[in-house]
């Protein structure tokens, strides 16, 4: 029983007094990892702090404390992979929750939807929750322009063209139905004819300048969408409220980046491609954001580790600072 106790111990002990450890450029070889290192020496701040637990000997706290050990391990230099190990975290709370409450669903994004309206909907309240809250749309307001363009390129590229991975006509249809889902029928329509309109008008220099000017254009678009910000579509205006930003958030962008990272649909090394750049750290560091708000609301809510959402949004805002500063350039304004 000793010996447990001293694991138990030991696990919460390492996570909460990790130090990021620094950066070298000196010991990099490839483009994005060396520009990436030189911002963070330049700055001299690291790229998060994890928020506190009190020691406990409950069984969940420490699944979930040794997801998050490997987590922080992942970090400064594959926020990927640190988003990896923080959805397996959240998939296992899934699970937990489908057990605990007797939910019997069977397909993970069902269940997801079910802990997105019971929990994450519920609590990420502005009258419930105003600071856990606050912090969110902080969040939403930090979007880096690659994220926008993202999600445009998975919704509306044409399959038998595109350069991702594993590309499908059923994998867009499915993620078109999940943002169709977050936005609505109207605002989703609009946006899927804005990029028509926009690949259409610029395509007489050439049908990839046309595609690439449609995803940037669009991309913004999404990017004051997430937001929160009111857009005007056809006349008609639009704004999400904190709901719709969570599901966007969720189903629209972590999903899609959660499904093609566990489904071998994204190159693997992702800052070693000659495509890399601060816009792909910016990218990856943003979904692992929203993930960790997201896990920590339920790490809050389920775990005996004497923290409140006082505390969670401290530490959130602490962490979204330094996201601030190393992407200023990266992050839509």
């Amino acid at each position: 029983m000793q010996k447990i106790n001293c694991f138990s111990s030991m696990r919460v002990e390492y996570y909460n007094n990790w130090i990021e450890p620094k950066t070298d450029s000196k010991t990099l070889k490839f483009p994005a990892e060396i520009l990436y290192a030189e911002r963070l020496e330049l700055l001299k701040t690291s790229t998060f702090e994890p928020q506190k637990f009190e020691e406990s000997e409950d069984p969940e706290t420490h699944m979930i404390v040794s997801y998050l050990m490997d987590t922080i391990d992942s970090l400064p230099g594959r926020p990927d992979l640190a988003f990896e190990k923080l959805w397996s975290a959240i998939n296992y709370f899934l699970g937990f929750l489908n057990t605990q409450n007797s939910w019997s669903i069977r397909r993970e994004h069902k269940l997801l939807d079910k802990v997105t309206n019971e929990f994450w909907c519920d609590l990420i309240d502005e009258e419930k929750q105003p600071d856990l809250a606050l912090s969110f749309l902080k969040l939403m307001n930090l979007i880096p322009k690659q994220s926008g363009e993202y999600l445009v390129r998975r919704l509306f590229e044409d399959v038998t063209r595109s350069t991702i991975i594993n590309q499908s006509a059923d994998h867009q249809l499915n993620i078109q139905k999940r943002v169709k889902d977050a936005l609505g029928n109207s605002l989703y329509n609009e946006l899927s004819k804005k990029y028509l309109e926009s690949k259409s008008r610029i395509k007489k220099n050439g049908e990839l300048y046309g595609e690439k000017s449609a995803n940037y254009l669009v991309g913004q678009l999404f990017c004051k969408i997430l937001r929160g910000d009111i857009v005007t579509l056809s006349g008609k205006t639009y704004q999400l409220n904190i709901r719709q930003q969570i599901r966007l958030a969720l189903n629209g962008y972590l999903y899609t980046y959660r499904n093609e990272r566990f489904h071998g649909s994204v190159f693997s090394s992702t800052f070693r491609s000659s495509k890399a750049n601060l816009n792909t750290y910016a990218h990856s560091f943003y979904m692992f954001h929203i993930s960790y708000i997201l896990l920590m609301v339920l790490v809050v809510k389920l775990l005996p580790v004497g923290v409140s959402f006082q505390d969670i949004s401290k530490n959130l805002n602490n962490n979204f600072e330094k996201f601030n500063t190393i992407f200023e350039s990266q992050i839509y304004k």
